[in-house]
């Protein structure tokens, strides 16, 4: 026979065990300074004994800023190395170490996003992280306008005057082809996201103007977008090839698709042939073979200027909102240095 849960202790439990008055344990809980020694070290050794745990949104009504010690995280996927990556980093920053991280994933469907950025913001988080995927985030103006911290991430905002913090992704993908046309490369295929979404365009447009600037034509056949997955990556890849068309280098502009791509080529023994370069680096990008050459996003760099960012407007700035952009740099491992046959 299973045993009966046990009651989680209240707060009237701590001011029994503590012999002091309710309102003294919420001033404790609450870090005022209104409590005395004596009475506070008490009441954090009846927390301890009684292993309480306050209710962290409840107290934070009654605390003069209102605060629930809580920020949402809204991604794309936190299942991709990126979003977790930026999780991560977001976890580790010392003005959140005290902070519950609320995170959601949208898979870049924009009606997904204004129901659970509504539904986090009914939990009267103290801010939002966002990587928008709506064509308009003016639907966030009046919980802005009412105190609440918002930094978009990965991508600008749309109809709302937030800070953001992105990539240089036209930078990094202008590097990226660059390198490959110092190696000899001319027929150079471009693998990509929707270009919908707005490191997805602009990583295309850093593509052609690279190869623009070195005069080097590009073939149509070999610009491919709106793929997202490794399974897109590698049946895109793999198509190229069964068709004929003449590639010698890729720039993979998505790390998931950079699996696929390398799937497609080592299944075809084109590996140590066709020069790769991926955006946006990945635990596995050393293990491959050849080790992978990626534009490396720094997303530490990232979210420390995001949690810079959101402390700032949590303390009450006003000041203009900021458009931050990191540059990326380019990490030669070997796939990218192959060079053009001759």
């Amino acid at each position: 026979m299973a045993s009966p849960a046990t009651r989680r202790p209240t707060i009237r439990d701590v001011a029994r065990l503590a012999g002091v008055s309710i309102k003294t344990v919420s001033r404790v809980i609450n870090e005022s300074p209104e409590v005395a020694r004596k009475s506070r070290e008490r009441v954090e050794w009846a927390i301890h004994e009684l292993d309480f745990t306050p209710n962290v949104a409840a107290a934070g009504l009654r605390r003069n800023d209102r605060s629930t010690r809580s920020i949402a995280v809204v991604t794309q996927d936190l299942g991709n190395n990126f979003s977790s990556q930026l999780l991560r980093s977001l976890e580790r920053s010392e003005f959140l170490k005290d902070v519950a991280l609320l995170a959601a994933s949208l898979d870049e469907e924009p009606e997904r996003e204004r129901r659970v950025v509504k539904d986090l913001v009914a939990h009267q988080v103290d801010g939002l992280v966002l990587v928008p995927t709506l064509s308009d985030q003016s639907y966030l103006r009046t919980v802005v306008n009412s105190g609440l911290a918002v930094v978009c991430v990965d991508r600008r905002p749309r109809g709302l005057p937030v800070d953001s913090v992105t990539t240089d992704n036209w930078l990094g993908a202008q590097m990226g082809t660059a390198h490959l046309i110092a190696a000899g490369h001319r027929q150079i295929a471009c693998l990509g996201d929707r270009t919908t979404i707005e490191p997805a365009q602009d990583r295309l447009t850093g593509y052609l103007d690279a190869m623009r600037d070195a005069g080097v034509p590009v073939d149509s056949r070999l610009v491919l977008s709106g793929e997202r997955s490794a399974e897109d990556g590698r049946r895109a890849v793999q198509s190229l090839i069964d068709e004929g068309v003449d590639f010698t280098a890729i720039l993979v502009c998505r790390n998931d698709l950079s699996i696929g791509a390398l799937e497609a080529l080592q299944h075809n023994g084109l590996q140590h042939t066709v020069a790769i370069v991926g955006f946006d680096d990945m635990p596995m990008a050393s293990l491959v073979d050849p080790p992978l050459t990626v534009v490396r996003q720094d997303i530490d760099q990232l979210a420390r200027a995001t949690v810079g960012c959101l402390a700032e407007r949590i303390r009450g700035s006003s000041a203009a909102p900021r458009d931050i952009v990191i540059r990326p740099t380019l990490v030669e491992r070997g796939s990218g240095e192959i060079p053009a046959p001759r």
